[in-house]
């Protein structure tokens, strides 16, 4: 009896719940780097380090490049981030969908090791 319910509830809940946790282990990842919000703040300066213009002309030019680095360095560290973020989610993915397919087959790998244990 107890062979017979393990095996309905692991091609039946089991592997649906597999699925599900397959899905979000996905958009975990996705959620953990927020991407919409690094996509829409590419450019925007590195922690919001903006200089305020002076009086005179070298004043402007002075905060134009200070400006136009600390826009520079953001949008270099959230490349970075960005491209650190999709091969994480991607290596989920495919670690997912490994284990998806992997699944069926998990209770014959166990009596087949098994077995193997006592043969060998």
């Amino acid at each position: 009896m107890l062979p017979a319910s393990l095996f309905q509830w692991w091609y039946g809940h089991g592997w649906t719940s597999a699925v599900n946790h397959a899905k979000q282990r996905v958009l975990r990842a996705y959620r953990l780097f927020s991407i919409p919000i690094l996509l829409r703040t590419l450019f925007s300066p590195w922690r919001r380090i903006i200089t305020d213009p002076g009086a005179g002309l070298d004043a402007h030019i002075r905060a134009a490049i200070d400006n136009f680095v600390s826009r520079f360095i953001g949008s270099i560290v959230r490349t970075c981030v960005l491209i650190y973020a999709v091969i994480l989610i991607v290596s989920s993915g495919i670690v997912s969908f490994l284990e998806i397919i992997a699944w069926p087959f998990i209770p014959f790998a166990v009596v087949a090791l098994f077995i193997g244990g006592i043969v060998l």
